[in-house]
């Protein structure tokens, strides 16, 4: 799915990797929807989100009929090990007499 070098490598790397595909005879929008995708947390440059889209554009018209519409979408993360154990977490050490 990811066309660039970097992006296939993170891909097939990551942690975490979202797929979907929809097909469609036919999509029709009321309106045009608000889409965004956010990460958050670290670290933001291991992360994708990326859509493939036949006969859908990135940016639909309110009312217009699409045709035979086909997405493929993909999000991916990497996941980070931190020397230091978040607060709270890990062995705590505790005092014996």
């Amino acid at each position: 799915m990811a066309g660039d070098d970097l992006e296939k490598r993170l891909v097939e790397s990551a942690d975490i990797v979202f797929t979907a595909n929809v097909r469609a005879d036919a999509m029709r929008f009321a309106r045009v929807p608000e889409t965004r995708v956010t990460f958050s947390g670290e670290p933001g440059e291991r992360s994708l989100s990326e859509s493939h889209r036949e006969n859908l554009p990135e940016s639909v018209d309110a009312g217009v009929t699409y045709r035979e519409v086909r997405v493929e979408y993909v999000l991916a993360a990497g996941l980070t090990t931190s020397a230091d154990p978040p607060p709270g977490r890990g062995s705590a050490r505790r005092d014996r007499r």
